[in-house]
């Protein structure tokens, strides 16, 4: 098996900072139905929607699945010998600390059997509960009832399931959110954004004393609104490409407005015009959009948080608004140009059973645990567990590729990033084949329940 190298540079000095190399390359992928022939997505795909839940790890939702290593055990510390994971429904989720500090002790020098020392968090904590909250034991090690996420087995089941699709952020969701817009969070050479802000909302609009902490010593902290580094949104308007950021209003009382909105934290956006025209609001938008056929070159969907699959809302609603989505794209008239990409933005404190192959490398920052990656589009391969090594990165380089666009290090400012970096997801499609025809994807919720609450 051949070795598939990536270099890490810092653009502004060409100064290489890091290079990840695993035996695990693109070309480590377990066909299940149909062979296929690698081109490129350009020219095929000119609409990509990236979904984007929360809280999950490939574990959790994906435990037994064929031909992916999710195994239906795992270990902990102070316990002998194997623990079954047990069943559970959205209704016994609890909310878990998914900070830094809880990563390694889950991590536990790589031997992934410290999750039961996590602590039981709220959504959106700033600090490591130690000594607030009782610690999680055995909590973590269960898996997803399968009729309550049947959308996304369903999804798997057609399309493409990957099992190596690691968040690039070692801590919360603040920063992989970043990492999904922009591929980095270095606010220089040597300093990157550290888990999420001590106040909201996240970003340029919080009050004046919010800081972030930064990776790196002596400790240091910023207020979080970022004017180094750029993000896609300079790529596509460089371009005259159109994109849109669905999700709830800052003033909407969902707490998704004032957490998940990566693009609050970006001071161009945030004071520019992208901000009335590009940030749409509410998420259920899209639902019309597609329908209408009037999807942009590039859409990222965050979920209001009761749809989001975050273990703090013990909600069902995450499978049927994934679900909604995907429908309303496949029954609407650019089906046949557009790759749907979902993805978990952490890993919600649950068990996982693969170590990331360089955590906390990139000066304290690195890989963090599996989380899920579904892709889905005519162009997707059928019914196959893809095993290449993913980052966050992996879906930037994608969408450059599908729509020509340079890597972000192009646009002159900015240290380290992650697209040009990382496997593109191209070897989960097979653009030879005729586009396929659109199967609707059945749910508990309807497609009108989204778009009335």
């Amino acid at each position: 098996m051949p070795i598939r190298c990536r270099i890490l540079v810092i653009a502004s000095v060409a100064l290489v900072m890091a290079t990840a190399c695993t035996l695990r390359g693109a070309e480590s992928v377990v066909p299940l139905a149909q062979s296929y022939t690698q081109a490129s997505p350009s020219g095929k795909i000119k609409h990509i929607v990236i979904v984007v839940q929360e809280g999950r790890t490939l574990n959790n939702l994906f435990a037994g699945w064929p031909g992916a290593y999710a195994p239906m055990s795992g270990e902990a510390v102070d316990i002998p010998g194997p623990i079954r994971l047990r069943e559970i429904r959205f209704g016994d989720d609890r909310s878990m600390c998914e900070l830094s500090p809880c990563m390694n002790l889950a991590y536990w020098g790589g031997r992934m059997d410290g999750f039961d020392m996590n602590r039981f968090c709220h959504l959106g904590c700033t600090h490591y509960p130690n000594g607030h909250k009782p610690d999680t034991s055995l909590f973590p090690y269960a898996y997803m009832n399968r009729g309550e996420i049947a959308p996304y087995r369903t999804l798997a089941g057609q399309y493409v399931l990957a099992d190596n699709m690691y968040s690039t952020e070692w801590g919360g969701d603040f920063t992989a959110h970043q990492y999904l817009i922009a591929g980095s969070t270095f606010i220089s050479p040597k300093r990157a954004l550290r888990d999420v802000p001590n106040a909201q909302p996240w970003g340029c609009d919080a009050a004046s004393r919010t800081r972030v902490s930064l990776w790196g010593y002596p400790y240091r902290s910023v207020f979080p609104c970022v004017t180094q580094y750029p993000t896609m949104a300079d790529l596509l308007d460089n371009a005259g490409l159109n994109w849109k950021y669905y999700v709830a209003s800052l003033k909407s009382g969902d707490p998704s407005g004032t957490l998940w909105n990566a693009f609050e934290a970006i001071k161009n956006v945030r004071d520019g015009p992208d901000w009335a025209r590009d940030i749409v609001s509410p998420p259920s938008e899209i639902l019309t959009d597609a329908a209408k056929g009037k999807l942009p070159s590039v859409s990222w969907v965050i979920p209001e948080a009761a749809w989001s699959d975050h273990p703090s809302q013990k909600s069902d609603k995450g499978p049927s608004w994934v679900a909604a989505v995907v429908n309303a794209v496949g029954e609407g008239p650019e089906w046949n140009d557009t790759a749907i990409i979902i993805v978990w933005s952490e890993w919600g404190g649950w068990f996982d059973a693969r170590p990331p192959y360089f955590p906390k490398r990139l000066k304290g920052t690195g890989l963090a645990f599996r989380v899920p990656l579904l892709i889905v589009s005519p162009y997707a391969r059928n019914n196959v567990v893809v095993h290449t090594d993913y980052q966050f990165g992996s879906i930037l380089r994608f969408v450059e590729e599908a729509l020509n666009l340079p890597p972000l290090s192009s646009l002159g400012y900015g240290s380290v990033f992650t697209d040009s970096a990382s496997n593109s997801l191209d070897d989960s499609f097979n653009f030879s084949q005729e586009p396929r025809r659109f199967k609707p994807i059945s749910a508990k919720y309807n497609r009108s329940y989204f778009m009335h609450h």
